[in-house]
């Protein structure tokens, strides 16, 4: 009820302030989120393209292709993408710290175990809700 009162006394040009400051606002997050969500699809698809290249066979290409297209729908904001970064993450963080418990340390383990973590935190974030919002509904 406060606020209502509050924005009741203002005038017109502070109401619009108003307005153009939340705007503002969004459009940041939605920068942040924007950002994010590139960086992180490509680190996606340039560990898939190494992955492959450095696997004796190209085993990883299906691998590579899925990660295109889940980077892909990503970038356009599609919610499941979000959720299965967020699952593929979470097997990445399980796998990093299974293999540092059982005494194979590597220092590429501890790269993908932070990368992982950061990411699956940074996919729901607010400027990545934003982001998705947007790039979904235009």
């Amino acid at each position: 009820m406060r606020t209502i009162d509050h924005e009741e006394n203002l005038t017109k040009e502070q109401r619009e302030q108003l307005a153009l400051d939340a705007q503002f606002k969004r459009e940041r997050a939605e920068a942040i989120g924007k950002v994010i969500v590139f960086t992180i699809a490509i680190v996606n698809v340039v560990m898939s393209v190494l992955y492959v290249v450095l696997t004796p066979g190209g085993s990883g290409v299906f691998d590579l292709i899925l990660n295109i297209v889940f980077s892909a729908a990503l970038i356009f904001g599609q919610n499941w993408a979000r959720i299965l970064f967020v699952i593929g993450l979470g097997i990445s963080i399980f796998v990093s710290l299974y293999a540092l418990f059982v005494g194979v340390f590597h220092i590429i383990f501890l790269i993908i175990l932070a990368y992982s973590i950061a990411a699956a935190i940074l996919l729901f974030s607010k400027p990545v809700q934003e982001y998705m919002y947007g790039a979904k509904n235009g």
